[in-house]
């Protein structure tokens, strides 16, 4: 017995011991491609940032959306309609101008490169205007009804021509590794914190209403305590992570080949229309909307608990399931599991007229495991897509590679953007008139109900439909997969460590040529 205890403490010291030395004194003969490179204060830094980065996302877009009809518009007694008719002008000055800069953000990323590399340094660099913005969004001035429009369109604008840099950043993690196991360990560590970012965007509202009822306050203090953390986590990024798979050298590159020459590709063609495909989930929006109307805003952690112990659930499973299974299989069977779920969690509540059920609960759990096995999959599948670029240009593209497919995807989001608040007017959501709060409000309408089952549907299959269009294309056209993955990554290590002796300038014939 004692023995067993003794064995148990030395795995316990073994463990840590092997965490506290990641990424140090590596043996320079070992293979780039069999090192652990990443180090702890990396993941820390990664799991910090992505955390912060999350709660901003979440509150800036779906809490966002409904702020504007629960704080926002309707302080001056702006209408849904009118809402809809705004969002609409605002949607389309910001797509148009998005071209533009979208295009300009990836090629600075693609063509400069600072001592630091490519990504890292817009970790600092686009941080002031990404959180400035941010924050701006969620304060309502004093200002006459034109007065108040005209300050959503100069943010909107100018958050649409500065944020972008920050994003920059974020293709770090494609580049921290050249060990595509171990770069996938980064994403799958990243993911987890994604959705502990998402928790706590509801965790903060809910806690923050057990004090107060200002609604108003509660969405500034969610975004500045979001963006604290993202501050944090910027810093720490800059400073303690590294990117690996192409160390920083000065040469011209030539951005026409990673844009229009990439369509030559199956796979790039077949990994874009899967991103389009997910542009009209609508999920997160309708579910928010929902949920304002269903708990209040303030409570929204109640009614998304189920579905956010599903995904944990469902990240779980799919950690275990990597060990054996591909991530296109995967999201091949979500296509099937997703619609079936979905279908039990709306007839659980069509049926039953009750948001509160035990019924409605367990269905929603079992839907809420497709988001952590889809996404956590999702998150492989981009990296393996990012390495067959790699290994067909010879470069790593993942800045500059989705400017064309962005452009196109902009014009999809643009439609999807001004059809959503036409799609809230239709079904009856109401700005917040009123001198209660907003979801008070929504149900002193004789249509409220109504309203609550459209919102939950258009959140339910909205998500369904994306993942049966994405395992159709997959399963069909889509061909990273079994030997042909295996090759890519053989090659890809002997690439690989050839451009490192070259940023190194430590080939042999270099060296005899110096010599000469």
């Amino acid at each position: 017995m004692e023995k067993q205890k003794v064995s148990v403490t030395a795995k316990i010291k073994g463990f840590w011991q092997n965490i506290r030395s990641m990424g140090k004194n590596l043996d320079p003969n070992v293979p780039l491609e069999k090192q652990n490179n990443v180090t702890l204060k990396e993941y820390i830094a990664i799991a910090v940032t992505k955390i912060g980065s999350q709660m901003i996302g979440i509150t800036a877009g779906s809490y966002g959306a409904v702020f504007l009809y629960e704080c926002f518009y309707g302080s001056k007694g702006i209408t849904s309609a009118d809402v809809a008719s705004i969002s609409a002008i605002l949607t389309t000055i910001t797509t148009i101008l998005g071209y533009v800069i979208g295009a300009i953000t990836a090629t600075v990323a693609y063509k400069w490169k600072s001592k630091y590399g490519r990504y890292r340094q817009w970790y600092l660099l686009g941080l002031v205007p990404y959180i400035l913005l941010n924050i701006l969004a969620f304060i309502v001035p004093d200002f006459n009804r034109e007065g108040l429009i005209g300050y959503k369109f100069a943010i909107s604008i100018a958050s649409t021509m500065l944020s972008g840099f920050y994003g920059i950043s974020g293709n770090i993690v494609q580049v921290i590794s050249p060990n595509p196991v171990e770069k996938k360990t980064v994403i799958s560590a990243q993911q987890i914190f994604y959705y502990i970012g998402y928790g706590l965007a509801y965790v903060i509202p809910f806690f923050f209403g057990m004090v107060s009822s200002n609604k108003q306050a509660m969405y500034l203090f969610m975004i500045l305590f979001a963006s604290v953390i993202t501050v944090a986590g910027s810093i720490m990024s800059f400073f303690w992570c590294r990117e690996r798979i192409e160390l920083p050298q000065k040469k011209k590159v030539k951005i026409t080949g990673a844009t229009i020459g990439l369509f030559k590709y199956k796979n790039y063609i077949i990994y874009h229309l899967i991103g389009y495909i997910g542009i009209f989930s609508m999920t997160g929006e309708m579910i928010t909307y929902l949920t304002s109307i269903v708990v209040g805003t303030d409570n929204g952690i109640l009614f998304a608990l189920p579905s956010a112990i599903g995904t944990a659930v469902g990240i779980v499973i799919c950690t275990f399931l990597f060990k054996k299974i591909e991530p296109v299989k995967i999201l091949n069977i979500m296509g099937i599991y997703a619609p079936i779920t979905a279908c039990a969690t709306f007839f659980s509540v069509y049926f039953t007229r009750n948001f509160s059920s035990i019924l409605f609960f367990i269905c929603y759990f079992f839907f809420g495991i497709s988001f952590g096995l889809a996404d956590m999959a999702k998150g492989h599948l981009d990296v393996e897509f990012n390495d067959f670029l790699e290994w067909k240009t010879g470069e790593r593209v993942e800045a500059v590679q989705g400017v064309i497919p962005g452009w196109i995807g902009s014009g999809l989001s643009y439609g999807r953007s001004i059809l959503i608040p036409f799609m809230l007017v239709w079904i009856g959501y109401e700005t917040n008139t009123g001198s209660i709060n907003l979801m008070e409000y929504m149900k002193a309408q004789p249509n409220y109900e109504s309203t609550c089952l459209w919102l939950l549907a258009f959140a339910l299959f909205g998500t369904a439909l994306q993942y049966l269009l994405r395992a159709i294309l997959l399963t069909f056209f889509y061909d990273i997969k079994g030997k042909n993955k295996i090759r890519m990554y053989e090659e890809l290590s002997v690439l690989r460590a050839k451009r490192h002796q070259e940023n190194l300038g430590e080939i042999p014939e270099q060296k005899e040529e110096a010599c000469a």
